[in-house]
């Protein structure tokens, strides 16, 4: 029996990560951590990508620290951030070493132009239950090209989803 896990979302910006992030953590009644909404709860307004960037190592190192007690406590978490490539993997993967956890990682497999266009409308709409920055489509290209899949030999059990 497993009891401490790790579940992380991969996936393109536009993909349905949080939202596959959201769902994973009520069936595994995990804690769940965003990184987006960490940032947005500090007030800063992220107008940009390198902004946005700014922040981010900081708080998700506080993050790492919480769910540290939770896999303690043997509660799952679900994080919702950066693990779109080997080096935000590896970081998590030390994470996961220091914490005696095991890993999940749920690659989200969506066309990038669904995804851009839900990227568009996300945009447009803002809803209510995920939060998101506005992101141009400079900002899109820019964060897709860096995009590389998870691999099953980067210490992580893979799990492939399918057009989410």
């Amino acid at each position: 029996m497993i009891n401490k896990i790790i579940y992380a979302i991969a996936g393109q910006i536009g993909s349905g990560k949080t939202t596959r992030a959201r769902k994973l953590a009520k069936e595994k009644q995990a804690l769940f951590f965003s990184t987006d909404q960490w940032i947005a709860s500090l007030g800063v307004p992220i107008g940009s990508h390198e902004v946005y960037a700014k922040y981010y190592t900081g708080i998700r190192d506080r993050i790492f620290e919480v769910a540290q007690q939770a896999l303690h406590l043997e509660v799952p978490v679900v994080f919702d951030f950066g693990v779109n490539s080997p080096k935000g993997r590896a970081g998590l993967q030390k994470f996961t070493q220091a914490a005696n956890a095991d890993l999940e990682i749920y690659q989200i497999s969506v066309p990038i132009e669904v995804c851009r266009e839900r990227v568009r409308e996300r945009n447009k709409n803002k809803p209510q239950n995920i939060f998101s920055f506005t992101f141009s489509d400079d900002d899109f290209d820019i964060i897709s090209k860096d995009y590389e899949p998870p691999t099953s030999n980067e210490g992580a059990t893979v799990i492939e989803v399918k057009n989410d």
